[in-house]
C-alpha cells in the first residue's frame, strides 16, 4: 500500500488484508500510533521523510507482539528523516526488524546512553541458530544534534564521554554527608548531656570508685577555686 506524498498527519486507521508492505513516505505524518491489527503481515514499513516527533508506546508493544517467536529478521521499518530525539527503550527488546533510524536530531545525553550502547551491540547481524537481535542497519548515521555532541556518531559515545555518574555513586556523597551528620549530632548530644549532668556524674565516680575529680584546675588559686562542700575543722 502506497500513501506516498499524502498530506496525512496519522497513520490510517484501517489498512487492507494481507498488506506486506506500508509506504508513507515524503507526508506530513506528526506521530506513529499503530496497533497489531494495523501491523501483522506487514514486511515492512516506509514513513521517512515526514515531521514525526512522537511513537507511541502502542506501536512498539504491537510490533513485539507480532514478532514474538519468529526465528528470523522478517520486519524492516524507516524512520529516517524524521524529528525524532529519543526512541523508548522497548525498542531493544524487539526481535526479528531491521531499524533504519538516521536523519533523526537524536538529543544525546545520559538518560539515553543505553541507545549508544544499543547501536553498538547491533552494528553486526548475529547468527539466526543462535539468537535474533534487532539490527540498526544505518547505525553509523544515527547522529547526535545537541551542543558539543553534535554531528557525532551516537554509538562512539559512552558514559565517560557524556560525563555521567552512575546512580549508584552519585548517591555515595549524600550518604555519606547524612551519615557525617548524625555522628556528629550524636557527639553533640552526649557531650551536652554529660556537661549538665557533670555534678551527678562525678559523684557516681566518686561513690562507686571512691575516686574524687575536682573541678579546680591545675595551678589555680585556692582562694579562687570553687568546691562542692565546704567542710571547716580545727
Amino acid at each position: 500500500m502506497n500513501c506516498s506524498g499524502e498530506p496525512l498527519v496519522t497513520v490510517p486507521s484501517y489498512l487492507p488484508k494481507q498488506t506486506d508492505f506500508f509506504l508513507l513516505n515524503n507526508g506530513q505524518l506528526n506521530n506513529l500510533c499503530v496497533n497489531d491489527t494495523l501491523l501483522r503481515g506487514i514486511k515492512k514499513m516506509e514513513v521517512s521523510n515526514n515531521e514525526i516527533r512522537y511513537i507511541c508506546d502502542e506501536f512498539f508493544n504491537s510490533l513485539m507482539a507480532v514478532t514474538l517467536g519468529s526465528n528470523e529478521v522478517n520486519v524492516e521499518i524507516d524512520l529516517r528523516n524524521n524529528k525524532i530525539e529519543t526512541l523508548p527503550e522497548i525498542i531493544q527488546s524487539i526481535s526479528s526488524v531491521n531499524w533504519y533510524l538516521s536523519g533523526n536530531p537524536y538529543h544525546c545525553s545520559c538518560d539515553n546512553i543505553w541507545m549508544a550502547q544499543w547501536l553498538t551491540k547491533n552494528i553486526t547481524v548475529i547468527d539466526s541458530s543462535e539468537f535474533i537481535r534487532p539490527v540498526v542497519r544505518d547505525y553509523s548515521k544515527v547522529l547526535c544534534s545537541n551542543g558539543e555532541f553534535s554531528g557525532t556518531p551516537m554509538y562512539e559515545l559512552d558514559s565517560a564521554i557524556l560525563g555521567c555518574i552512575p546512580s549508584t555513586i552519585s548517591k555515595v556523597p549524600v550518604i555519606l554527608v547524612a551519615t557525617i551528620g548524625g555522628a556528629i549530632l550524636f557527639l553533640i548530644c552526649i557531650l551536652a548531656i554529660i556537661i549538665s549532668s557533670w555534678t551527678l556524674i562525678r559523684w557516681i565516680i566518686f561513690k562507686n570508685f571512691n575516686t574524687y575529680i575536682s573541678r579546680r584546675s591545675k595551678g589555680e588559686n585556692l582562694q579562687d577555686a570553687v568546691f562542692d562542700a565546704l567542710v571547716s575543722y580545727r
